[in-house]
């Protein structure tokens, strides 16, 4: 029917609560260097073993994560059913001070659950507001739960045409997009070789500086830097992910700045995102009253920022001053 949604593939979410389950780190790494070391039949390019190590990485998270999902449940009401026994126990006829002391212990352990919950609903709820040890009541669950039924275009004009139908939506917004986006053919300017004289040129040492190898206290450095709260790009890793597993996954990391240094990756394997149109007005109804936004995979962003702190040392002397809107300071 009309009011039918294109199926959505699953995506892969890493929780950030994982991190403090017994186990996971140690776990997820040792799946991690078992996929590096599968066999392939040609010698795999850097993005290659990051894409298939990955894809192992991301396997072994998701059952992981359901079984523990099933297991807390259970955990959980175990917990509950203990309390509420030595509960009624002491409304009858008292307790011990050991039985105190166990129920305390239960009390300990159930607020670390719902302190696991409270972290996978604040990351649904997207909510700066939702604070660590705000309560996982229903009211929160149903803020997260929300912004799924608000995150729709129902209907979009496409001049005097009224497109309702999804499928029909979709065509639009891609079409527009990909006009929006494709290269145009070049015009034939060029800035003129004295644009630059004197202290605005970067010297040869500074230019050795920005063309030498990357290290991998650069590339940590950069990832270190990052906010571990950025939205994941398509592939679902986060910053946490390469924050917490950095020890396991350097080797795949350095490979893609060693190829990207001597010009043999191909970029449009990485540099890829999801597309979120953002409403400009209340009611937005056409294609241009929506900010495109796109969130790319961490792993190229890692790559960009790795640069990007090279470039940040000389910006100040190789930048006018009119264009210093991006400059830190």
């Amino acid at each position: 029917s009309a009011d039918e949604r294109p199926p959505i593939p699953p995506r892969f979410r890493f929780e950030t609560f994982w991190l403090s389950q017994t186990g996971f780190v140690e776990a997820g790494g040792a799946r991690w260097v078992e996929a590096r070391a599968h066999p392939h039949p040609h010698p795999p390019s850097a993005i290659d073993s990051w894409h298939f190590c990955a894809k192992r990485g991301r396997q072994f998270m998701k059952g992981w994560g359901a079984n523990l999902g099933r297991d807390l449940r259970e955990r959980k009401k175990a917990l509950l059913a203990a309390i509420q026994a030595l509960d009624l126990r002491a409304d009858s006829i008292g307790l011990s001070p050991d039985e105190w002391l166990s129920r305390y212990d239960l009390e300990d352990q159930l607020s670390v659950i719902y302190t696991d919950e409270e972290a996978y609903w604040r990351l649904r709820g997207a909510q700066k507001w939702v604070l660590k040890g705000d309560a996982n009541t229903a009211y929160f669950r149903a803020i997260a739960n929300g912004r799924r039924r608000h995150n729709t275009i129902p209907l979009l004009w496409d001049g005097a045409s009224l497109l309702q139908d999804p499928r029909d939506i979709r065509s639009h917004v891609d079409g527009f997009y990909m006009s929006l986006f494709s290269a145009a053919p070049r015009s034939g300017l060029s800035l003129a070789t004295d644009c630059w004289t004197g202290a605005q040129l970067v010297s040869d040492a500074e230019n050795e500086a920005l063309m030498a190898p990357f290290s991998e206290g650069e590339v940590w450095a950069a990832i270190r830097g990052m906010n571990p709260t950025s939205a994941p790009g398509p592939d679902g890793l986060p910053i946490k992910f390469f924050q917490a597993f950095w020890n396991v996954i350097k080797p795949e990391v350095m490979a893609i700045f060693d190829e990207f240094y001597v010009g043999s990756i191909d970029l449009g394997r990485l540099n890829y995102g999801i597309i979120s149109l953002i409403p400009k007005v209340s009611g937005a109804s056409y294609i241009r009253q929506f900010r495109p936004i796109t969130v790319i995979n961490v792993i190229f962003r890692i790559l960009a920022k790795g640069y990007a702190n090279r470039v940040t040392l000389l910006a100040d002397h190789i930048t006018h001053p009119n264009q210093s809107a991006f400059i830190q300071g």
